[in-house]
């Protein structure tokens, strides 16, 4: 299971291309080699985005936004996944709008059309459901009626959200086997965000469920902070890699 960072959590370094090359340039000496996009300033081109990952030896894993904004931007998104490398193309949260039943069937009608249509550039729709896509529409679960209309969706799991709705994590985990590519590790405390693994979240099995269900990619995020971000960060990476190699180690004597 290889480990990155969500670059959402630097969003106001990620303004400028002066700002980018210095975030990527910190992130690669920190030891990061995986980076997924998200909110870096919409004047820069995918091009020049591409070139400074490179640069710096950093593999972009997809990209990420929230369904409006994407929709509004699509092809974008697409050249921008399509430029850097990424395979991984995720949707974020399910607009109000869409929050009857008859709305959650047109919003799976539109992912799906989105996954035929990035399915032929190598791209992987993956669906970001937030705590609300948690709660029940008239009495049935946006993310379970996602799971019934498109065949073979598969998620970006943020763990923060899936704990903050009251579900179990462990088991939803296990009941998504092999369909969870890519999850977020987010932490927090009295109603602040912190570097995962230092906040409220029981963390126990969470990482072997990942590592024994399928996950591929196991990104730390954090979009608010009172301390410097990097460090912030890096404390979570260092947390997770722990996680993992404790995991790891108890497989290899089992």
């Amino acid at each position: 299971m290889q480990t990155g960072v969500q670059i959402s959590s630097l969003r106001p370094m990620l303004q400028t291309e002066d700002q980018v090359c210095q975030t990527f340039r910190h992130l690669a000496g920190m030891g990061v080699r995986h980076v997924q996009l998200q909110w870096l300033g919409p004047q820069i081109s995918p091009a020049f985005i591409a070139k400074t990952a490179e640069k710096e030896g950093i593999h972009i894993t997809g990209i990420q936004d929230f369904f409006v904004e994407i929709q509004a931007r699509l092809p974008y998104y697409i050249e921008l996944n399509h430029c850097t490398g990424g395979t991984s193309f995720t949707v974020s949260r399910i607009p109000e709008s869409f929050r009857t039943p008859d709305g959650l069937i047109r919003f799976a009608d539109i992912l799906k059309t989105l996954q035929d249509r990035l399915a032929p550039l190598g791209q992987r729709l993956d669906f970001h459901p937030t705590a609300p896509d948690y709660a029940p529409v008239y009495g049935i679960t946006p993310v379970d009626l996602l799971d019934m209309q498109v065949p073979g969706l598969t998620y970006c799991l943020d763990l923060y959200h899936l704990a903050c709705s009251g579900i179990p994590v462990v088991p939803w985990i296990a009941g998504h086997d092999n369909r969870i590519p890519v999850v977020h590790f987010k932490d927090h405390a009295d109603g602040h965000l912190v570097p995962a693994g230092s906040g409220s979240i029981p963390w126990d099995g969470v990482v072997a469920a990942c590592m024994k269900h399928g996950v591929r990619t196991a990104l730390v995020e954090q979009e608010s902070w009172d301390r410097n971000p990097f460090l912030c960060l890096g404390e979570a990476l260092d947390w997770l890699h722990q996680q993992i190699d404790q995991e790891s180690r108890r497989n290899v004597r089992h």
